[in-house]
């Protein structure tokens, strides 16, 4: 009730920040476990391992699109069910889910691990690179039960209105990562397998550290193997929820893909520059992504009161913040990128590509934020089409048609111009359905006034 106070009578901005705090530590917790591999890997001063790194991150990328799907339907479906005081129905959702999540895990794993051959032709890896990218792959899929796990405990804690210790998992995860990378690359000397098996184990002790969270019985919600219903309603359900989300990440991989493949035309420097690029650029898209998750319940909840002013009000403060922010990150990045891709390496053909290409994406990261608090704003009030769309847009419909295009015609340049151009469509199209639907609110606030 306390919070539920908190979302209709609070003020807007100190609301804001209250709820972007921990949802943007927890993004940005995610946006480490993508870089802190790279910068130890980076430290080998081997182009090979650091290319390697690169091409297995549109992997990554599907592993963690499956695990969102389920994690992100799973929370949603429970906080319904306990809003509803139906807490029978959240244990048998909650059962049957982890249980699902942990066999697909094991399907992901064994699939995965007996399968590297066949994914290095997808992707077109041959010769040194290849041997590199089997030796990091393999145990990143050993790992991947414990991704699936880790990604519902987490979502169903938050769903269960505990934010912090959700974080906490997250911060523990990323610290244990960052302690193992060097002892396991370096001091074990195992390279890159040693990045990944040290994300495995920091994803193995997350995880059990959430567990506990069960095990101690601090949870409204209890796992009860009797509660074990696979039924088709609920997976229905759970994949209209989580299905955006998974389409998002597919797209990403997808693209990162293309782009690497692209890259390859110019040598693995320039495999391992855009990469290590790429996840620069990340950690300001979690941010972007941590002010959605705080827009998310306020939004969703004054829209269902029927408060449409705070609904106008707390959509125009989120997109202040956002593009703000954006257009200070561009700026940054256009005047530091030589500095920024030279923290991860000192070979200086990867750092000319990698500049290059963080220099060029940061012409247009200013629209960013802007398309990604749209798209949270569509998915909150459970606006499907649109959210389809905004999500769908900037890879889907510009960045993967023009990638297969544009450095073909016009050299390396066409890859930073590919950001450029998926950039200003996402941005085209968010704005153009955005102004639809300030046109509704509008008009719902004029009705409330009558």
């Amino acid at each position: 009730m306390k919070n539920k106070l908190k979302l209709e009578v609070e003020p807007i901005p100190s609301l804001v920040k209250s709820l972007a705090f921990p949802a943007i530590t927890g993004m940005l917790v995610n946006a480490i476990y993508n870089v802190v591999d790279t910068f130890f890997v980076g430290k080998l001063n081997d182009s090979y391992a650091l290319g390697a790194v690169s091409i297995a991150f549109p992997t990554i990328m599907i592993i963690t699109a499956i695990a969102l799907t389920l994690g992100i339907g799973l929370g949603a479906l429970l906080s319904r069910k306990l809003g509803e005081k139906n807490n029978d129905e959240a244990n048998s959702i909650f059962s049957t889910v982890i249980l699902f999540s942990f066999f697909i895990g094991i399907s992901i794993a064994v699939f995965g691990f007996f399968n590297t051959e066949f994914i290095c032709k997808i992707f077109g890896i041959d010769g040194t690179l290849k041997l590199y990218f089997k030796n990091f792959i393999k145990w990143i899929f050993i790992a991947a039960p414990f991704t699936t796990i880790n990604m519902c405990l987490n979502n169903s804690i938050r769903g269960e209105g505990n934010a912090k210790y959700s974080m906490h998992a997250l911060n523990l995860g990323a610290f244990i990562n960052v302690i193992l990378d060097p002892i396991f690359i370096f001091y074990l000397n195992l390279g890159v397998s040693g990045a990944a098996i040290a994300t495995g184990i920091s994803q193995f002790i997350s995880t059990l550290f959430l567990l506990k969270f069960y095990l101690c019985n601090n949870s409204i919600i209890k796992f009860k193997i009797k509660k074990v219903k696979f039924r088709l309603k609920m997976f229905e359900e759970l994949l209209i929820i989580g299905f955006p989300s998974f389409v998002r990440q597919m797209l990403v991989s997808t693209a990162v893909a293309l782009v690497n493949s692209a890259a390859s035309l110019f040598g693995p420097e320039a495999i391992a520059g855009l990469g290590v690029a790429m996840r620069i650029n990340s950690i300001n898209v979690f941010v972007l992504f941590g002010l959605g998750q705080a827009l998310q319940p306020i939004v969703a909840y004054n829209y269902g009161a029927k408060l449409f002013g705070r609904v106008k009000e707390s959509i125009n403060y989120t997109l202040k913040l956002a593009n703000a922010f954006s257009i200070l990150s561009s700026l940054f990045f256009m005047i530091f990128a030589k500095y920024l891709i030279s923290i991860f390496t000192k070979d200086v053909n990867i750092i000319h590509y990698g500049s290059l290409f963080l220099r060029g994406s940061a012409l247009t990261f200013s629209l960013n934020g802007f398309q990604i608090i749209i798209t949270t704003l569509f998915q909150s009030l459970g606006k499907g089409k649109y959210a389809f769309l905004t999500t769908s847009s900037r890879q889907g419909f510009f960045f993967i048609p023009f990638i297969l295009i544009l450095p073909k015609l016009i050299g390396f340049y066409g890859l930073p111009g590919t950001q450029i151009l998926g950039d200003i469509g996402g941005f085209s199209l968010a704005f153009y359905l955005y102004r639809k639907f300030k046109k509704e609110i509008h008009s719902k606030i004029q009705l409330i006034k009558k």
